[in-house]
Parts: C-alpha cells; sequence; structure tokens
C-alpha cells in the first residue's frame, strides 16, 4: 500500500473565474434571481446536475 505524503497533491485548483460552457444557463439563473437585488421576493432555482458539472460554482458565480 502506498501513502500520499505531498500535502499539495491534496490541495484542489481554484476554479476559473467563468464559465463559459454554461452562459445560457447562467444567464436563465440570473434573471430567475433578480427580483431579489430589486427587493421582490424570486420564485426559486433548483440547480442539479452530475456531480462535477459545476453546480456550485456556478451558483458562487451569480452570488458573488
Amino acid at each position: 500500500m502506498r501513502y500520499v505524503t505531498n500535502r499539495e497533491a491534496l490541495q484542489t485548483v481554484s476554479p476559473p473565474a467563468e464559465v463559459y460552457i454554461r452562459e445560457n444557463e447562467l444567464t436563465a439563473l440570473r434573471q430567475t434571481l433578480q427580483p431579489i437585488q430589486d427587493g421582490h421576493p424570486a420564485t426559486g432555482a433548483v440547480i442539479y446536475g452530475p456531480s462535477g458539472a459545476g453546480k456550485t460554482h456556478s451558483a458562487q458565480l451569480i452570488i458573488s
């Protein structure tokens, strides 16, 4: 059995500042959540997809 002894090998790389492939989806999510910025309630949104698809990263981009 081999063990990972280099801590850097376990560090994640920072995600990119932009997501190019999902621009249509990000635009739709921004439009859905726009009422919140205007002080109105939003209807809500569900972000779903397979593991590693970028759901968390996309949500972080929208709220930042």
